[in-house]
C-alpha cells in the first residue's frame, strides 16, 4: 500500500464491508471505522447464497413441489368427477376445490423453504466463515438482515412462479371439466392462492432465517423447525383429547404457523361463533403468521448479536 494514500481511504469489499488500509496513524493496521451499507451487504450475501449447491437444490424443490400436488389432485379430481352424484344430475367440479388444488402442497414447500432459510445462516457457522463475514462487516443485525433479505427475494421468486406454473398444470388437466360457480363469499380465494401462498412461504422461510441465528446449527435449526411445525401442535392436539383436564389447550394448536398458513390459504368467511374457543379468521391468520416472523427475527437477532461467535 503506497504511504502516498490518504489516512481515511478504504478499501470496499465485496461482502459489503471495507478494510481501511495499514499506514501512519492506524493502530494495528485497522481504524475503528468500517463504512458498510444494507445494500452492499444484501449483494454480498446474494452472491454467496446463489454459490451454494445446496441453495439451487431447495429452490428448485420448491418450484416443483406445488406443481406436483397439483397435477395429482387434478387428476384424482377429474377421475373422481361425477362418481358420487345424484342420478339426473350433470358432473361438475367445485370452483373452490379448484383453486385449493393449486396450493395443495403449501406444506412441503414450507418445509423447504424454512430448511433453506435456516442453512442461510448456519452455512456460515458451520464453514467457519462467520469470520470472515463479521470481519468484512462487524454489525450482525445488518449481516443476518442482509441474508433475511435475500432469502426473502429467491423464496418470494420461486414460491411464485411455482404457484403460476401449478395454475397452468391444474387448468390443463381440468379444462374438459364443467366448474362451478365461486361462492360469492370465496371471491377471494383465487387472489388468496396467486399471492398468498408466495406470502406465506416467504414469511416461513424468514421465520426460519432467525431460528438458523438462534440455533447457530443446521441440525438444530431443522429441529426446531419441526418442533414449531409437527411436534409440538400434534402433542397439543393428543392432550386436548382429555377433555376434562385439559379442553383448554385446543384452541392453541390453531395459532402455530402451519395451521396458520391452511387457515389463511382457506380464505373462509367469517362464521357466526359456536364457543368461546378462540379461532381466527383467514386475514388474522395472516396477521398471527407475520407476528410468529417477526418473534423468532427478533429473538434470533438478539442471540446472534450477543453470543459469541464460536
Amino acid at each position: 500500500m503506497s504511504e502516498n494514500m490518504p489516512r481515511h481511504a478504504v478499501v470496499r469489499t465485496d461482502a459489503g464491508g471495507a478494510f481501511p488500509p495499514s499506514g501512519r496513524g492506524v493502530r494495528g493496521g485497522l481504524s475503528g471505522r468500517v463504512h458498510v451499507s444494507l445494500m452492499r451487504s444484501v449483494r454480498g450475501e446474494m452472491r454467496k447464497l446463489l454459490s451454494l449447491r445446496s441453495t439451487w437444490i431447495m429452490l428448485l424443490l420448491d418450484f416443483l413441489a406445488l406443481p406436483a400436488g397439483g397435477l395429482i389432485l387434478a387428476f384424482m379430481m377429474k377421475l373422481t368427477n361425477g362418481t358420487d352424484m345424484p342420478a339426473g344430475q350433470a358432473p361438475g367440479l367445485s370452483a373452490s376445490a379448484y383453486w385449493s388444488a393449486i396450493g395443495s402442497l403449501y406444506q412441503v414447500s414450507a418445509i423447504i423453504v424454512a430448511i433453506l432459510g435456516v442453512m442461510s445462516v448456519t452455512a456460515d457457522y458451520t464453514s467457519s466463515s462467520i469470520d470472515s463475514t463479521l470481519t468484512a462487516n462487524p454489525h450482525r443485525g445488518m449481516v443476518l438482515a442482509g441474508k433475511g433479505v435475500c432469502v426473502a427475494l429467491v423464496t418470494w421468486v420461486a414460491s411464485q412462479l411455482s404457484v403460476l406454473v401449478s395454475w397452468a398444470c391444474v387448468q390443463a388437466v381440468l379444462s374438459s371439466e364443467q366448474n362451478g360457480p365461486l361462492e360469492a363469499s370465496m371471491s377471494r380465494l383465487p387472489w388468496v392462492i396467486i399471492l398468498g401462498t408466495p406470502a406465506m412461504l416467504t414469511l416461513f422461510a424468514v421465520m426460519a432465517v432467525g431460528i438458523g441465528a438462534l440455533c447457530r446449527s443446521t441440525l438444530g435449526g431443522v429441529l426446531v423447525v419441526f418442533a414449531v411445525v409437527m411436534f409440538i401442535p400434534t402433542f397439543l392436539d393428543i392432550i386436548s383429547g382429555f377433555q376434562r383436564y385439559f379442553s383448554w389447550v385446543a384452541p392453541l394448536s390453531r395459532v402455530f404457523p402451519m395451521s396458520l398458513i391452511a387457515s389463511f390459504l382457506d380464505a373462509n368467511p367469517p362464521l357466526p361463533e359456536q364457543d368461546m374457543a378462540f379461532d381466527p379468521q383467514w386475514w388474522q391468520c395472516g396477521l398471527l403468521m407475520v407476528a410468529w416472523t417477526a418473534a423468532f427475527y427478533i429473538i434470533g437477532h438478539i442471540v446472534m448479536k450477543v453470543t459469541d461467535i464460536k
